[in-house]
């Protein structure tokens, strides 16, 4: 279990260290839920941290939990359109919001938005789209404006007007998340995770 955590943190963690304090922001935290569902077969609560927030608190209640069934959605198939991969499983519910949620600076550049797998299915009925730094960017991206537009012509070209439009961002994609949202893209809300809070006086790159 230490091991585990410490991964996530990135450093090593007493048994009865607040694991927020240390450091584990709230996706890899939600990431850290993950993989102790798939490494120790139970059913791990989504608010495991809210609850325990220690390595100690985690083992006492794991352990009363050995033996519960796994009962974890599969992830949908990878299917990436137009440079979007949708996370949610089945068809969006007409007028449902249409959530798009952006990487970070870290792996999930590459992980097609597998750091927000756990988040989708708890948004449902939505529909949760991540933006992917494919090819397509990869190989025509001149500047960081220029990225925020790529991904900002894919959400208007996906999105369905009759419905609410959500961007989430996560670490570094907090700052894409506010540049796409000003580039054209009315949305209600934008969401920033592991973020600060950007100032009125910091918003050019």
């Amino acid at each position: 279990m230490r091991s585990v955590v410490e991964d996530f943190v990135g450093g090593p963690v007493g048994s009865n260290e607040d694991l927020v304090n240390a450091g584990l922001g709230s996706l890899d935290a939600m990431s850290l839920v993950n993989t102790l569902t798939q490494q120790l077969g139970l059913e791990v609560p989504a608010g495991l941290l809210n609850d325990v927030p220690t390595i100690a608190g985690m083992v006492d209640l794991l352990d009363t939990m050995r033996g519960l069934p796994l009962e974890a959605p599969p992830l949908p198939e990878a299917v990436v359109t137009n440079g979007l991969r949708c996370l949610s499983a089945g068809n969006p519910t007409r007028g449902a919001a249409r959530v798009y949620v952006i990487h970070g600076i870290d792996g999930d550049v590459f992980g097609e938005g597998l750091t927000f797998a756990a988040l989708a299915p708890l948004l449902a009925p939505c529909r949760v789209s991540a933006l992917t730094y494919d090819e397509e960017v990869r190989s025509n991206i001149e500047s960081f404006h220029h990225m925020c537009t790529i991904y900002a012509n894919r959400v208007t070209t996906d999105h369905d007007p009759e419905a609410p439009l959500v961007i989430i961002g996560y670490s570094f994609g907090c700052v894409i998340a506010h540049r796409v949202a000003g580039i054209g893209v009315e949305v209600d809300p934008s969401i920033l995770c592991d973020s600060q809070r950007v100032s009125r006086n910091n918003i050019q790159l």
